[in-house]
């Protein structure tokens, strides 16, 4: 740490101005209201951001009659319960009058001699949310006084340099908020493609050869050959714009080469190609080794893709006798019971062959008429899931039997458009896997600039 940074208590960054660090008081449900004056609560409070949910208010009487402190825009509002404790943001710019309950403490830096910024860059670092842990009080619900939180201390050097390393780290900041934003955005139109993609397809080179896509495909692409259409995978039109490309079917309206199935259906036609994992002491962790044969458990199976969470294995000895439920790259992995139940998956190739336990539906697809891949986003879809909700409805643990799984129905095109369908969402996902990545690395480079710049061991000018 440089000489020229001076330790500072939380308490001295405050303006001289009366109700520089204070906090609010306990509301109670009869004050709250659906309008009036904004309450900031805990839950809006994340680490250097306000989270803009769950807006309840009081009234102008309850303001007066309760010791509420109003909260100006850019107050720095500290966090003084729950997880971690003495995360703090700063009050939104809403136009709105607001005041905190007794867990958000208000700090209105002292500007002439500290960068707010700064100082809430200093605030949000593991090392300062540590000591607010340390010195929190309570036994079912830890909560930090104000007073305590007033002692603990930061360093900070001169105040241009506050302000220099704080326009450093709200430059990643920035650049990280737009990367959030484009994968948000990349969210909804993957949502809106997926649903396009099981409703609609995409022109395979058979339509396109026969000419059934004429009039419906921008004129750029006309003169382009067909394989080369086909692989870009252009949407159909809608069933309004061309409804004799389409039948009605018990999933609704779909085009005409497409037929309703079971996913049992889309099994591989030998015994076992459906199954769940073993049942009660057949698998217990009491098997469980640090090497050896994988087990795959719930908490694997994301609708994004598999991730290998557990690190669990068994045996070879051990799987060889639980053969039956073993997994393999290609294979399709649905969970039975969760919020919701059925998130589905298909098991990658840098896995090797491992065992399924009891809560995952393991389906082995029929090559010949699935593509893997597609079949896992379907199972991820809307009309999925609706038939996944309509069984689970008013259940408090929903649950999926593997007999409900294997008639439970999806809108299956031939495979060539199946290939198609998998092929564009996949040219999707490496996008979004680019834009995660480069996320990722700002969130690295971040945390790397913040244990260098705020200890001072880097100097800034």
């Amino acid at each position: 740490m440089s000489e020229e940074w001076s330790p500072y208590r939380i308490r001295d960054l405050a303006a001289s101005a009366p109700l520089s660090f204070t906090d609010g008081d306990w509301i109670e449900a009869p004050h709250i209201r659906d309008e009036g004056i904004r309450l900031i609560q805990t839950g809006n409070i994340g680490i250097g951001e306000f989270i803009d949910r769950s807006k309840k208010y009081i009234s102008e009487s309850s303001l007066t009659a309760l010791h509420c402190k109003e909260v100006f825009p850019n107050d720095l509002l500290i966090c003084r319960l729950a997880e971690p404790i003495g995360r703090a943001c700063f009050a939104p710019s809403s136009g709105e009058r607001m005041i905190t309950s007794v867990d958000v403490a208000i700090l209105r830096v002292a500007k002439d001699s500290f960068d707010p910024k700064f100082v809430s860059f200093c605030i949000n670092t593991q090392n300062f949310l540590r000591m607010c842990e340390i010195v929190s009080g309570g036994t079912t619900r830890q909560r930090i006084s104000r007073s305590n939180l007033g002692e603990i201390k930061i360093k900070a050097p001169k105040l241009a340099q506050q302000r220099r390393i704080a326009e450093i780290l709200t430059t990643v900041d920035e650049a990280m908020e737009q990367t959030e934003a484009l994968v948000g955005k990349l969210e909804q139109m993957k949502a809106g493609l997926m649903h396009d993609l099981f409703t609609r397809g995409v022109w395979t080179q058979k339509e396109l050869d026969r000419g059934d896509h004429q009039g419906f495909l921008p004129g750029k692409t006309k003169g382009v050959p067909t394989e080369a259409l086909a692989k870009e995978g252009h949407l159909r039109p809608t069933r309004q714009e061309a409804p004799h490309l389409y039948h009605q079917t018990p999933l609704g309206w779909l085009p005409k080469e497409w037929e309703v199935v079971t996913t049992e259906d889309c099994a591989a036609k030998v015994p076992g190609s459906t199954t769940i994992g073993p049942f009660g002491s057949d698998l217990v962790s009491g098997d469980y080794q640090t090497e050896g044969v994988p087990v795959v458990f719930v908490r694997d199976v994301k609708e994004n893709g598999f991730e290998w969470n557990s690190g669990v294995y068994v045996t070879e000895r051990k799987a060889e006798r639980l053969r039956a439920h073993a997994v393999r790259p290609g294979d399709i992995l649905s969970t039975k019971m969760g919020l919701p139940p059925c998130i589905s998956c298909r098991y990658p190739e840098w896995m090797a062959e491992g065992i399924v336990t009891a809560d995952i539906i393991r389906l082995r697809p029929d090559l010949s008429l699935v593509n893997p891949e597609w079949l896992a986003a379907v199972l991820n879809g809307e009309a999925f899931k609706r038939q996944v909700q309509t069984i689970t409805a008013g259940v408090t643990r929903p649950k999926v039997t593997l007999g409900d799984y294997r008639k439970l129905r999806v809108a299956r095109p031939l495979l060539d458009e199946q290939n198609l369908i998998a092929e564009r969402l996949a040219s999707d996902n490496r996008l979004m896997e680019a834009e995660l990545e480069k996320l990722a690395k700002l969130r690295q480079q971040k945390q790397g600039l913040m244990q260098d710049l705020l200890t001072g061991r880097v100097r800034v000018e």
